[in-house]
């Protein structure tokens, strides 16, 4: 006969042999996603053995698990440029995640702590504006997993504004009408407004 071992214990056994060099036989086993350690015992009338060498087999049909912590979706930062992107991650073969901005990779780690309650963290310091951001992970053998899109909005300067005119103690007696022009932009501009005597 002739036996499966997986990871050191005898798992099928197959009794009706051709005793034929030139023909194949087979296990066929259903395994769950791991990494085994796996061999071929074969036994004569006379209890005789050879033993093949190990092998490893990783079966792995699953995607990384990937929860997005921190910052929420639509956050404004307003008090820095430096911006802490959380997530935790964890794979039987976890290989690398990376932080990606506007669809981009920015930033890859390799060297994840692979447990789904330990929080990872990319910091990255970016200028004023809009962002879509995710995190994609990936294990050894190439399943994926990547968030959806969040949106954060980093915006720690005032609306760069200039009075045109009129100037200063400017006196018109020649019209009631006045021009107040100006020159106004910024990342995330939202409006601007004429304040007369401190009343918009």
């Amino acid at each position: 006969n002739a036996s499966l071992k997986i990871n050191g214990k005898i798992n099928l056994t197959n009794s009706s042999l051709n005793n034929d060099i030139n023909v194949e036989e087979n296990f066929t086993l259903e395994l769950p996603d791991g990494i085994y350690n796996w061999s071929i015992i074969a036994f004569n009338s006379l209890d005789s053995s050879n033993e093949s060498g190990n092998r490893s087999l990783t079966i792995d049909t699953q995607k990384p698990e990937l929860v997005l912590v921190s910052p929420d979706n639509n956050t404004v930062n307003t008090s820095t440029n430096n911006t802490f992107f959380r997530f935790n991650t964890s794979d039987e073969t976890l290989k690398n995640a990376s932080l990606l901005i506007d669809g981009k990779i920015n930033l890859t780690n390799t060297s994840l702590n692979n447990l789904i309650g330990v929080t990872e963290n990319f910091t990255l310091a970016l200028p004023d504006g809009i962002y879509n951001w995710s995190i994609r992970s990936i294990d050894a053998v190439g399943n994926i997993n990547e968030s959806g899109n969040r949106t954060i909005t980093i915006d720690t300067h005032a609306p760069y504004l200039e009075i045109i005119g009129p100037d200063n103690n400017t006196i018109n007696t020649s019209s009631n009408n006045t021009f107040f022009r100006y020159n106004v932009s910024d990342e995330t501009l939202k409006n601007a407004s004429l304040v007369i005597n401190g009343i918009i």
